[in-house]
């Protein structure tokens, strides 16, 4: 995951240690959010098959040709822009022009659409036509409850090369120091790893991200201030 994202950062000009860091973060927690939707839909019995990835998967990676075919060829014909790109001789001939084929085009959408990914797509959008169903009529309400915001502050520890049970044991003490008084925001940027400690550990949460939702109820984001909730282990080291 890590490798092909750092290429394509610097392919865009973003070298700097601490951009990258940054973009390793964020890639940190879309896996952890990665985790979430495969394992709430693992729980709610819904069933993902291979066959049904793959389908998925092309027609994800026609509607990336599409896309490219837009911004090379301009405005299209609606049963134009609806054919399948791979036939269509105009846009081969004006990739060709620019050094590139349909083929390789094709090629590059795989890359940048793993059949990882859109399982967890599939998998997300599962969890919303099951709540979807089981919600029955949304009120006027349950609409303006959607727009909350919830704000946390919370420490991430990167284990690195650190035993587990010293993870732990450094998770503990932290713990123990926020129990008994010490500001939480200082605790933050002493022992957080990550941009996160620049911001005082502050994040936001909304229901209307379904992942983020599971969290605050798996992680206890919906305690009163100032009540705190215990060391979460999120994913194995590495």
């Amino acid at each position: 995951v890590w490798f092909p994202v750092v290429q394509n950062a610097r392919d865009r000009g973003i070298n700097s240690t601490r951009r990258l860091a940054d973009l390793r973060a964020d890639i940190f927690q879309q896996l952890v959010d990665s985790r979430l939707r495969l394992s709430a839909a693992q729980k709610m019995g819904v069933d993902i098959s291979e066959k049904a990835v793959k389908q998925k998967r092309e027609e994800m990676v026609v509607e990336y040709l599409k896309n490219s075919r837009r911004k090379i060829l301009g405005e299209l014909s609606e049963k134009r822009d609806k054919s399948d790109p791979r036939k269509d001789r105009e846009y081969a001939r004006q990739l060709a022009s620019l050094g590139t084929s349909v083929s390789l085009m094709q090629e590059q959408a795989r890359r940048l659409i793993p059949e990882s990914q859109v399982r967890v797509q599939m998998a997300a959008e599962a969890i919303q036509d099951y709540y979807r169903e089981k919600a029955g009529p949304i009120t006027d309400k349950d609409v303006e409850s959607s727009y909350d915001v919830y704000k946390v502050r919370q420490i991430m520890l990167r284990s690195g090369k650190l035993p587990e049970e010293q993870m732990k044991t450094r998770a503990d003490n932290i713990l123990k120091q926020a129990k008994s008084g010490t500001d939480f925001e200082q605790l933050v940027k002493d022992n957080s790893d990550g941009p996160i400690a620049d911001r005082g550990g502050q994040t936001e949460y909304s229901l209307d991200r379904y992942v983020s939702t599971l969290q605050m109820a798996a992680q206890g984001f919906m305690m009163s201030p100032p009540e705190l909730w215990p060391a979460v282990k999120k994913m194995k080291p590495g």
